[in-house]
C-alpha cells in the first residue's frame, strides 16, 4: 500500500474571514459551549470536547475568559473550573488576566512542589522539593510518603513541615475556585480540594506533547530476572512471552502470530501484567522518617529492576489488551549510551484528555487527526483570519543547524546572519524586532557578537543580539504576548527533529493503528513536493522533506513547521494598526501562512529583497564587481557585448543570450543604474554607434559623466560613444 503523504490542494488555502467577525464568532463560539457546560451533565457518555483552531492573536484566551466570568457563579456552584496552560508562567498571566475581569471570582494559580513560593522569596512551594523529585514514579502517594499517613496503630502522623508546607495549603483551601495550571496536570490530579468535581476544562495551546511519552528499557533489562516473589507457576510464561516479545520487535515478524506461535494468549500476558504488579518490591518511606533515613532506603533500593517490572507491566498490558489485533506501541532500536551501542524496547504511551467534564481545546495549529487521537469525538472548528505582514521568506536554503555551525563557513554565515539582525533593527526605527532561532543557532551568533552565554544558558541566551529580543523555538514563544507590540520578526532556520524523534512521537499518537510504521532508519528524510501558499493565494510548487508514513508527516508538521507559525505568531499579525515585516531565513513552507515574495537567501544577506529581479541583479553586480581591479570599468549591455565585456559571468555569447532573455535594454540600464546606487559607485549611460553606422548598442561605464567618452574610446575603439 503507498502510505506516501498526498497533498490535498484544497485544504492549503483557509478560508480566511474578516478580523472583526472571526473575533464575534468565536466570542459566540466559546459563550455557547461554556453556557451549555453549566447544564447538567450526562453522566454515561464522555462529556463533549470542542477543539477551535483558530488564529494567534484574535483573543481567544481572552475570550475564554470573559466567558467564564460570565458564568463563573453558575459553574462554581457546581465544581471547580480547570484552565490549563502550557507553562505555569502562563497559567499566572492568565490567572491576573481573569482576576482582572472578574476580580470577585475566587480564583488561584496551582503549583507543583518544585515550584517557587510566591510568598517565600528563594523558596519551593514544598520544603522537601529535592526528595520529592527523587520519590516522583517511585511511591503510590507522594504527600503520603512525605507528608502525613496512618501509623501502625492506627493513629495519624503529619510530617513537621506539612502543617506550613505551602504546596499542600492548596488542598486545604475549601470552596469551588477557577484554577489556572499547567498541562502536566492534565497527567496527575492537582493538588486542589478534592471534595467538588471538575465542571468545565479549558486547555489553552498545544497539549499532544504532554500527553505523549517515550519509555526507553535495555533489552538487559527487559529479560533482567523477575522479582522474588514472582509466581513459579507464571515463570515459564514469562520466559516465552518475553521472548517472543523480543523476537518480532528485532525482526519485525507480526507480533501476534509470534506470540500465537508461543502459545501464549491474550489472558496469559493479562496474568503476567497483573503478577509483575503484585510481585514489585516498593520503596517503603513514610513521613517520619527524616531526610538521612530517606536517602538510605533510596541508596539500597533495586530502582534499576522496580522500573524494569513497571514497564514490562505496561508490555505486557498493551498487548494483551490489543490481542488479536497487533500495537506499533512498541519499539525496537540500537543506541549509543556512553559510546557504546546498546539495544532498546521503547513503550510509547498516550494519556487521553480527561473527559470527567467538558473540554474546550483552543490552539492555532490543531490537528484534526491528532485531536481524534488524544480527545476522541471531539467537535473540531476552525477560524481562521488572514495575517496582515509583509512576509519575506528565503526560497533556496534552510539554513539548518549544519549549515549555519558548520566548522568552516560556519563563521562567515554567522556574522551574515547579524548583518541583517542589524539592518532590520535600524529599519524598525525602534519599532521592535524580535530573532528567533535554534538554542545552538542563537550561541554562535551571541559568541560571534561577542557576547559568549555564561553558565546560565538560558539567561544568556535572551540577551539582545543588535539591538533585537533573543528568543529560541519551543515553550520560550508559545502562548505569550511579550512582543505583540513589535514590529518585525526575523526566523532564521528551522527545528529539524530526528526522525527517531519524529517516530517515536507519532507511535505515541497513533499508537492503537494496526498499521505498521515503517522506520525512515538513520537516512535523511525523503522529498516530497510541496507548495508555498502566496498572499494572492496564488500555491508555487516546491519541494521538503517529511516522513514517508502520512501519520508521521502530520507529528513532523506540528513538531517543525508549527512551531515556526507559533513563533512568528508572537507579533500578533491578525489586526496591526499597518503590516508588520516577517523575514523567514529558511526555505520551510509553511502551511496556511501567505507569502508576499519568495527571494533567494542572497537577496536578504544583501539587502535587495525588494529588487523586481533579484537573480538578474545578483548576477549583473557580481559581474560588475569583477572588474573592480581594471582602470576603466563599463558594459555594452547587448548579448555579445555582455560576453565580451564581462567574460568571468557570461563566458559565452549563448549564455548571456539566455541572461538577457525578457529583460529589455532599458531593464538593464535601469537595473544598472540601482547596483551603481547601492554600492556608491558612478555611472553614466552611453550609446555605441560604429564608424559605418548601424543599429546603437547601449552601454554603461562605472564613472562621472565628464569622464564617461574618454572611458569608452579606451574599452572600446573601434565605436563612437554618444
Amino acid at each position: 500500500m503507498d502510505q506516501s503523504p498526498k497533498f490535498d490542494l484544497s485544504r492549503s488555502i483557509p478560508s480566511w474571514r474578516d478580523v472583526d467577525d472571526a473575533r464575534r464568532d468565536l466570542a459566540r463560539l466559546i459563550e455557547d459551549f461554556v453556557a451549555q457546560s453549566v447544564e447538567a451533565h450526562n453522566t454515561e457518555d464522555p462529556e463533549p470536547v470542542l477543539a477551535v483552531k483558530v488564529t494567534a492573536g484574535t483573543g481567544k484566551t481572552g475570550a475564554a475568559l470573559n466567558a467564564l466570568a460570565h458564568h463563573a457563579e453558575r459553574l462554581l456552584a457546581q465544581g471547580h473550573v480547570l484552565v490549563h496552560t502550557p507553562t505555569l508562567e502562563l497559567a499566572s498571566r492568565a490567572c491576573a488576566d481573569f482576576r482582572k475581569i472578574a476580580p470577585g471570582i475566587p480564583s488561584a494559580v496551582v503549583r507543583g512542589r518544585q515550584a517557587a513560593d510566591p510568598s517565600r522569596i528563594g523558596h519551593r512551594m514544598c520544603d522537601r522539593h529535592e526528595l520529592a523529585a527523587r520519590l516522583e514514579g517511585l511511591v503510590p502517594s507522594l504527600t503520603e510518603a512525605m507528608c502525613y499517613a496512618e501509623q501502625e496503630d492506627g493513629t495519624a502522623y503529619e510530617a513537621p513541615c506539612a502543617a506550613r508546607c505551602p504546596y499542600l495549603a492548596q488542598k486545604s483551601e475549601g470552596g469551588a475556585k477557577v484554577y489556572f495550571l499547567s498541562h502536566a496536570y492534565l497527567k496527575a490530579r492537582p493538588p486542589i480540594d478534592q471534595n467538588h468535581p471538575v465542571v468545565l476544562r479549558i486547555i489553552d495551546e498545544k497539549v499532544w506533547p504532554t500527553l505523549s511519552q517515550t519509555i526507553p528499557i535495555s533489552i538487559e533489562n527487559f529479560m533482567r530476572a523477575p522479582a522474588l516473589g514472582f509466581s513459579h507457576v507464571l515463570r515459564p510464561g514469562l520466559n516465552k512471552a518475553r521472548s517472543a516479545i523480543l523476537h518480532a520487535l528485532q525482526t519485525g515478524a507480526p507480533l501476534a502470530e509470534t506470540l500465537a506461535d508461543a502459545k501464549i494468549g491474550d489472558q496469559a500476558l493479562k496474568n503476567l501484567s497483573k503478577e509483575e504488579a503484585a510481585s514489585r518490591v516498593a520503596l517503603d518511606i513514610r513521613p517520619w522518617d527524616s531526610d538521612e533515613q530517606a536517602a538510605q532506603k533510596l541508596s539500597v533500593f533495586q530502582l534499576t529492576d522496580f522500573r524494569a517490572s513497571r514497564l514490562r507491566q505496561r508490555v505486557f498490558e498493551e498487548i494483551g489488551e490489543r490481542l488479536p489485533a497487533s500495537s506499533i506501541r512498541l519499539s525496537y532500536c540500537d543506541e549509543l549510551e556512553r559510546g557504546e551501542a546498546r539495544q532498546f524496547i521503547k513503550f510509547h504511551a498516550l494519556a487521553l484528555v480527561p473527559r470527567d467534564a467538558p473540554v474546550l481545546l483552543l490552539d492555532a495549529d490543531i490537528d484534526d487527526e491528532i485531536v481524534e487521537r488524544i480527545a476522541p469525538g471531539a467537535q473540531i472548528r476552525q477560524i481562521e483570519v488572514k495575517p496582515k505582514a509583509n512576509v519575506i521568506q528565503i526560497a533556496d536554503r534552510n539554513l539548518s543547524n549544519s549549515w549555519l555551525l558548520n566548522p568552516e563557513h560556519g563563521p562567515k554565515r554567522q556574522a551574515a546572519i547579524l548583518d541583517v539582525v542589524a539592518r532590520e533593527v535600524d529599519r524598525a526605527q525602534g519599532g521592535g524586532v524580535l530573532l528567533v532561532a535554534t538554542k545552538a543557532v542563537l550561541k554562535a551568533l551571541h559568541a560571534k557578537a561577542g557576547q559568549p552565554v555564561g553558565e546560565d544558558v538560558e539567561e544568556g541566551l535572551r540577551q539582545d543580539l543588535c539591538g533585537a529580543s533573543a528568543r529560541w523555538f519551543g515553550p520560550s514563544t508559545q502562548g505569550v504576548n511579550d512582543f505583540e507590540g513589535y514590529t518585525t520578526i526575523i526566523v532564521v532556520g528551522r527545528l529539524q527533529p530526528r526522525p527517531s524523534a519524529i517516530e517515536d512521537a507519532t507511535r505515541c499518537i497513533f499508537g492503537d493503528d494496526e498499521t505498521p510504521l515503517v522506520p525512515n532508519g538513520p537516512f535523511m528524510l525523503p522529498e516530497r513536493p510541496a507548495w508555498h501558499l502566496m498572499d494572492n493565494d496564488d500555491l508555487i510548487k516546491t519541494s521538503c522533506r517529511t516522513h514517508s508514513d502520512p501519520r508521521a508527516c502530520r507529528v513532523l508538521s506540528q513538531m517543525r513547521e508549527c512551531q515556526t507559525l507559533q513563533a512568528i505568531a508572537r507579533l500578533r499579525l491578525v489586526s496591526p494598526s499597518k503590516p508588520k515585516r516577517v523575514v523567514v531565513l529558511s526555505s520551510l513552507p509553511l502551511p496556511g501562512f501567505p507569502v508576499t515574495q519568495l527571494v533567494p537567501l542572497e537577496a536578504v544577506l544583501r539587502g535587495i529583497e525588494q529588487e523586481a529581479d533579484v537573480s538578474g541583479y545578483i548576477r549583473l553586480e557580481r559581474a560588475l564587481r569583477a572588474t573592480r581591479g581594471k582602470s576603466v570599468r563599463g558594459t555594452r549591455l547587448s548579448a555579445a557585448g555582455l560576453a565580451a565585456d564581462l567574460p568571468k559571468d557570461f563566458t559565452s555569447v549563448d549564455i548571456a543570450r539566455n541572461f538577457r532573455r525578457g529583460r529589455t535594454s532599458h531593464m538593464l540600464l535601469r537595473m544598472a543604474k540601482r547596483i551603481a546606487a547601492r554600492n556608491g559607485w558612478p555611472i553614466s549611460v552611453l550609446s555605441l554607434r560604429r564608424a559605418g553606422g548601424g543599429k546603437p548598442t547601449p552601454a554603461i561605464v562605472l564613472c562621472s559623466s565628464q569622464d564617461a567618452v574618454p572611458w569608452a574610446k579606451k574599452l572600446w575603439p573601434g565605436l563612437t560613444a554618444k
